[in-house]
Parts: C-alpha cells; structure tokens; sequence
C-alpha cells in the first residue's frame, strides 16, 4: 500500500502497489494526484513534499580558482599568466629511439595493403610441361559479339538485314506514312482544300529526310540498323539537312533533263538527248547524293571528286545504281499520281492501269522497301571506303604507332675536306677574291 499526502489539502491518500505512478482523485477535494513511485517514496515526507538535503558546504577557494580559469585579472586586479611553469625542453620530452628500418612495416602508397616478403626457392633445371588447354582464356561477357551477329554487316546482307524484326518494324511505320499521306493529298484535291497544302508539305518533308537519316546513320555513326523515323526531330541535323541533301541530289542529277525536254517534246532527238541525260543522272545519283549528304561541304561536287568516289566504291557502286534504278519508278510512281488530281494534263501519258489502287498501294510499298535497301547500300560504301573518298574538310583519321611506316635511313654522304657536300659546292660557285696587288 503507498501513503501519500494530497497536493491541495493534504489530506493522506493510500493507493494499492499497483497504482504507482498513476492518477488518483482526491476524496475531499477531487484533485487529481500523481501517485509516487516506489523510488519516490523515501524522497517524500509524511506531509507529501519532497525531503530536501543538507545544503553542501561552501569549498574553499572557489571564486578564485573560476576567475583564474575563465578571466585574466585576479581579485587584486594583476594579469594572471596562463602559461604555466617554465619546463627544460630535455626533460620535458624523451626522444625515443628509431626501430630499424628493416623491421619496419612496409605499405603500398596506393592501396594501404601490408606488403609481405615473398618466399624465394632455387629454379629447377627441369622444364614443366605446361597444358595451353588449361590455361583459362578470356571470354566475352556479352554474346552481341559472337555467333552470327559477329560476321561484318556487308553489302550482300543488306537485302537479309532488312527483315529483322525492329527494321521492318521502321519501314511498315515509313510505308503506312507515305500512304497515309497520299491519301489526304488525294482528298485535300477532291475537296480543292488549300489551305492544307503547307501542312502535307510538311509531312513530304519530314518523309523524304528520312532517307538522308538511313544514309548518315549507317555510314557515318556505324550503325546496324535503321534509325528510328525522324530520329530526334531536330530541324537542322534531322530535318533540313537530310532534305536539302536528297533535294540538292535530285535537281543537280535530273534537272538538265528535264529542261531540254521542256525545249520541245515532240523532237525525237529532244527526247534521245533527255534520255540519255537521265541515263547518266541514274548512274551518277549515287554519288551526288552521298556527297551532298555527308561530306560536309559542298566543293566534294567537282566532278573529279565524284569520279574517286565511284572509285573508291569499287563494284559496290553497281549494287547502289541497280538499288536505285529499281526504287526511282515504284517509289515515285504514287507521287505522280497524286499529282494528277492537282495537274490533270499528266493523265495523258499514263496507262489506265497505273491509276488503279490494286497497282499503286503495292507499287508504293515496294518503293519504300527499296529505298532502304539504296540508302542502307550508300551508307555500307561510304563506313567501307570513307578513307579512299578524295573529299575535303574532312575529320583527321588517327592511325596507331604500329600502322605507321618506319622512317627510311637516309645513306649517309662521305664528306670532303670542307665539310659537308653542299658547303664543298657553295665555295666551288663562290668566286675568288683578288688582294690589292691583282694576286
């Protein structure tokens, strides 16, 4: 049972054991009361309060110990010296003496590691045999680079690397697109809905920079895939330049063809001459289009250049012109009918079955297919032969140490009386000075 005196009116309390440190009400006055502890109990007096202890006596030379420490003048009013005794610096410190250097401890500067004597023993005169099937090898951690995926991506897998699945997946994207388009062009002319024009222009442009993406993007980054469509949307790198280079290609290569047929084109001779012209655009296509589209600059068009180029590419370039003379008329050919809604003139030299749909949706899709296969083929030839193309303003290829030529030893030259060949020479040719007297 724990007795304890009321806060209010000191009257006595009593709670059970188990109420300690709980609130107990007053019966008298109804105050609550925080009964005490079992530790508190011999703290409390019978009235309730806390029992107080003898107050400590007063320690002798108190205020002047905390005035010496924490204050610099003493009750007299004198600076107090902080500094303490004077101590002889021999006998305040003993120098002890260095181990030896050779019982040190040794640690590597680098990595903190305690470096251990290495056991030695005599070599044996004998030759071991050592298994090289046991010695374990490197492996590669990734497989990207084994299997089929590491033979090099040439021109004769161009055809085989279209059908995996994420490029197929870009050109049904580029195909749907093309179509999708055709068909608001068609419809914009049914309606006359001009003011949709700039729009589908547009989305031809953004369409036909495409292909100056798959060019850059499989010659100069290296890639082994085509480039997601439009690739990052950017104006000048993804958008303009692509576009001014296939445009550029397009009007240097076949508009001298189509200006002399403009002459008159009913002439048979007229129309002989703008063939052959558009022969010869056919076979130089290839080349303009990859200079104007990764060369950086637009001197790489002199026609010598374009000549190295075709060079450089070797048989390579034939797969490029037949890719690109089998795309020009399947690819084109929506376009031109298109084209005839807003131009109904261009209707008379077309056959009837070319403006079928059964015939112009495949022929699209085809052309789209091809188009890739010309574009992946220039970008093939320009990472395989970069090096041999005769372009200016070009990066600096670096070549390592052991590529480079050793320099070839001069032979040395036997040297005259008057030291080396060319000073020998130089007084010959030096003429002779005469002293006053003619001599």
């Amino acid at each position: 049972m724990i007795r304890f005196a009321c806060r209010n009116c000191k009257q006595m309390l009593e709670a059970a054991d188990d109420q300690a440190g709980s609130a107990v009400q007053c019966p008298h006055c109804g105050i609550l009361n925080d009964a005490p502890s079992f530790s508190d109990l011999e703290q409390l007096a019978e009235d309730g309060t806390f029992k107080m202890s003898d107050a400590a006596p007063p320690a002798p030379h108190t205020l002047s110990d905390l005035m010496h420490v924490y204050s610099r003048y003493d009750q007299q009013g004198d600076q107090i010296d902080h500094r303490g005794p004077v101590v002889d610096e021999n006998e305040a410190y003993e120098i002890a003496e260095e181990p030896d250097a050779s019982r040190k401890p040794k640690y590597d500067p680098d990595t903190g590691e305690l470096i251990r004597p290495l056991e030695t023993s005599q070599n044996s005169t004998a030759v071991v045999p050592v298994d090289q099937a046991a010695i374990p090898m490197a492996r590669p951690a990734l497989t990207y680079a084994t299997g089929a995926s590491a033979r090099g991506a040439g021109l004769g897998y161009v055809l085989i690397d279209l059908f995996r699945p994420m490029n197929m997946l870009v050109m049904t994207f580029i195909g749907g697109a093309h179509i999708f388009l055709g068909f608001l062009m068609y419809l914009a002319a049914l309606v006359h809905f001009l003011f949709a024009v700039p729009m589908l222009i547009c989305m031809l442009a953004l369409l036909l920079s495409h292909w100056g993406n798959v060019v850059d993007e499989i010659g100069r980054e290296g890639r082994t895939e085509l480039p997601r469509p439009f690739r990052d949307m950017r104006w000048g790198e993804d958008v303009w330049h692509p576009l001014y280079a296939l445009m550029l290609a397009l009007l240097i290569c076949y508009l001298p063809g189509r200006l002399v047929l403009m002459i008159n084109r009913h002439n048979h001779w007229i129309i002989g001459i703008s063939i052959g012209l558009e022969v010869i655009a056919t076979f130089f296509f290839p080349a303009v289009f990859l200079t104007t589209s990764n060369s950086g600059s637009l001197v790489n068009l002199h026609p010598k250049r374009l000549l190295g180029v075709i060079w450089a590419c070797g048989a390579g370039y034939a797969i490029a012109v037949l890719a690109w003379t089998l795309a020009i008329v399947p690819y084109f050919w929506p376009v031109m009918v298109t084209a005839t809604v807003w131009y109904a003139p261009l209707i008379s030299w077309m056959p009837w079955w070319g403006l079928a749909p059964q015939f112009v949706a495949p022929a699209g899709i085809l052309g789209v297919f091809l188009m890739h296969w010309f574009c992946w083929t220039l970008g093939l030839l320009e990472g395989t032969h970069h090096i041999d193309f005769p372009w200016v303003h070009q990066y600096h290829v670096r070549t390592s140490r052991n590529e480079r030529p050793l320099p070839v030893p001069k032979p040395a030259v036997p040297r005259g009386p008057h030291g080396s060949p060319d000073r020998a020479r130089e007084l010959n040719r030096r003429p002779l000075r005469r002293n006053v007297d003619g001599v």
